[in-house]
């Protein structure tokens, strides 16, 4: 939602069409995801992270559960898009 509210207030309009080009043209960091940009056919690609969950005993403090291992890009994350997706120009 903060993300369509940017738009909106970059493009100066509420018009759709504006303002779905504006957000596919800004990149997405928010609380939820980092690295993030809207494709062409909808899709929100951002970094995503491997974790692994621990042993009790290497917990050192409440609600210490995780381990991450890596963080995986966006675009591996999500694959190239699809060519027959029907939203996509082609």
């Amino acid at each position: 939602m903060i993300h369509y509210l940017k738009a909106i207030q970059a493009t100066g309009t509420d018009d759709p069409l504006n303002v779905a080009a504006k957000m596919r043209e800004m990149p997405v960091e928010d609380f939820f995801s980092r690295n993030g940009h809207l494709r062409e056919g909808g899709l929100m690609a951002h970094d995503l992270m491997l974790a692994q969950v621990k042993r009790p005993e290497e917990s050192k403090y409440p609600w210490d559960y995780y381990a991450i291992l890596t963080p995986i890009p966006g675009e591996q994350a999500f694959g190239p898009p699809n060519p027959a997706c029907l939203l996509i120009k082609g």
